[in-house]
């Protein structure tokens, strides 16, 4: 598990979208273990230090947080940065709005959505084959997790967060596009 934020109580402002694990930046990351280390050398256990964040509205699991701090140790950074070489990705932010899309339509006619599914769904509509791993990547960061992703009998459930995210980010990035 990577670092979440929880939904903010009714009388707090929401008119922001939440923060997921999928948006959070590798500075945050970054910031969030530097705070850490600085507060472990005044006598801060990771437990204290955890039900801080999570008082704040952030969920990190032991084992993100101490992944994070052996790459801050090693690196100076809570992970591997961003690049814009490498292998494109498989699908555009378009074509993967199309997909949630399509398995939200799924979703409303009770129709459960499995890996294969969405995988032979994109090669009908964009005569693209993905990778079963890459498909499991873009179902649940384009907000639909599923508890169980080895099980046959376990489709995606929708993470409303997350697919809100989604279309704001898309939106603004629109905005910006002109």
């Amino acid at each position: 598990r990577h670092m979440s934020k929880r939904p903010l109580p009714e009388d707090e402002d929401a008119s922001d979208p939440p923060i997921t694990a999928a948006h959070n930046s590798l500075e945050s990351k970054t910031l969030v273990t530097k705070l850490f280390l600085v507060f472990k050398g005044e006598g801060m256990g990771a437990r204290e230090f955890r039900s801080k964040l999570l008082e704040a509205g952030y969920d990190i699991s032991e084992a993100t947080l101490t992944r994070w701090v052996t790459s801050v140790r090693s690196t100076g950074s809570a992970g591997l940065e961003e690049k814009d070489s490498g292998r494109p990705t498989s699908l555009t932010s378009l074509q993967r709005m199309i997909l949630a899309g399509w398995v939200l339509h799924q979703g409303e006619h009770n129709h459960q959505v499995r890996l294969s599914d969405y995988i032979d769904e994109a090669t009908t509509l964009f005569a693209i084959t993905i990778a079963t791993g890459t498909a499991h990547d873009y179902l649940t960061s384009d907000g639909f997790p599923s508890k169980v992703m080895q099980s046959s009998k376990s489709g995606y459930r929708i993470d409303v967060n997350l697919l809100t995210k989604m279309v704001w980010d898309w939106v603004e990035a629109s905005r910006n596009e002109g």
